[in-house]
């Protein structure tokens, strides 16, 4: 059995903003909050289906988006929360980078695998 065979490259994606002092990166915990608040209309539910409490949820989204320098979700009283035009567009972003990133990856992966593997024959 080759070795690679069962094996699939993983892709870490993250956005940050070079000019904040913020460490706080816009990753794939927050872009799963943020896609469950699309879903659910609220952050309170997003938090929910992440197993996470409220408090921890509003600081996260609050946090990233200071460091980003635009708010990814606003509150919509009295039904609850929704994504800003800005973070509906990064998480589209987001989610077709990943994907192409993935496909990439996979690509490459298969390619360089196929030639080591025909290295070894030689």
């Amino acid at each position: 059995m080759e070795p690679t065979t069962h094996i699939v490259p993983a892709i870490k994606l993250s956005f940050v903003n070079p000019d904040s002092d913020s460490r706080s990166v816009l990753g794939k915990g927050v872009i799963r909050l943020m896609q469950y608040v699309e879903e659910t209309n609220s952050l309170n539910q997003a938090a929910k289906n992440m197993n996470m409490a409220y408090s921890k949820a509003w600081k996260i989204t609050k946090r990233t988006s200071e460091a980003l320098g635009f708010e990814l979700i606003e509150s919509v009283r009295p039904t609850g929360s929704r994504l800003t035009p800005e973070g509906k567009q990064i998480l589209e972003i987001y989610l077709a980078l990943e994907k192409d990133l993935k496909n990439t990856a996979t690509k490459k992966f298969n390619q360089l695998s196929k030639e080591s593997s025909q290295k070894e024959e030689d």
